[in-house]
Formats: structure tokens, sequence, C-alpha cells
């Protein structure tokens, strides 16, 4: 999809400008990738005690 066809629709439906903006972004820039969080080694797997009753 090329800028203008992205401009006319944006024209077109009434889209903000921020969502033609970021979608031009993402599909010409590119290193605009969101980064990947890593999980957060010290929240291990959540268990019940021992002695826990389950309902």
């Amino acid at each position: 999809m090329t800028l203008d066809t992205v401009i006319a629709y944006a024209a077109v439906l009434g889209l903000p400008l921020w969502l033609v903006v970021e979608e031009v972004l993402q599909r010409f820039a590119p290193g605009a990738k969101a980064p990947v969080v890593a999980p957060v080694a010290s929240e291990g797997e959540r268990r019940a005690p021992a002695g826990a009753q389950t309902a």
C-alpha cells in the first residue's frame, strides 16, 4: 500500500492522524519494532501451599 493510498483512506474514513503515522512507521521503518520484554526470573510458577484445599 503506497503512502498516498494510506492518506486517502485516512481522509475518507476519518482516521486520526496518529493511526496513519503508526501504520506508516510499521510498514516502512525497519527498526521501529516494539522491544521484547523478557519475563522476570523471580516470578516462578505460583502454587498453593501444601495443605490448601481447592474449591
